[in-house]
């Protein structure tokens, strides 16, 4: 099972993200102040991914870049430590939160670019997100996470589902459900 690291008083769980489904499904009953709960669902996991993007933030300490043999590794190794407290978690709008890292250096790690012909791309958000989706996927709070991504855009409307596009028309398309 998947853990998230403990960067902070409040840690999120598998317990932690049980108990909030309950929370959820209790509102749904009741149909009011769904989205709330959805909010609360998406903020923890927000913060779950906050937590991976710090783990993997969290190399050795090398303020004098003496360890060569650490450059470009994930853990990403400390020189200023400002990219390990540079990561952030916004809310932009209900339901919709972004984890992002505003130091200079996140930039130059996330996409590999360094003077020297070596450029080794460290993907930290992108590794970040998949970990967190694995542990939200052991809990029951997954399913409602992969229903909202592949659900409907639109509610009650009468658009196409989300996965629905201008391929599956296509003759030679391939059937998933054969």
């Amino acid at each position: 099972m998947a853990k998230v690291p403990a960067f902070s008083l409040f840690t999120v769980t598998e317990k932690s993200l049980a108990s909030l489904d309950a929370y959820i499904s209790d509102l749904e009953q009741v149909g009011e102040n769904f989205p709330i709960g959805m909010d609360m669902l998406v903020s923890l996991l927000a913060r779950a991914d906050r937590d991976y993007s710090k783990a993997m933030s969290l190399g050795p300490l090398d303020p004098r870049q003496q360890l060569p043999a650490a450059a470009w590794k994930i853990p990403v190794r400390r020189i200023t430590s400002r990219y390990y407290y540079g990561w952030k978690i916004q809310r932009v709008a209900r339901g919709v939160y972004r984890v992002y890292n505003d130091t200079r250096e996140a930039w130059y790690i996330e996409y590999g670019i360094h003077t020297s012909p070596r450029r080794v791309i460290r993907p930290v958000r992108r590794r970040a997100l998949t970990l967190t989706l694995k542990f939200a996927d052991q809990t029951k709070a997954g399913e409602r996470v992969w229903e909202m991504v592949f659900g409907p855009m639109r509610v009650g409307g009468s658009g196409r589902p989300r996965g629905v596009g201008m391929f599956s028309r296509n003759p030679r398309a391939v059937d998933f459900n054969a």
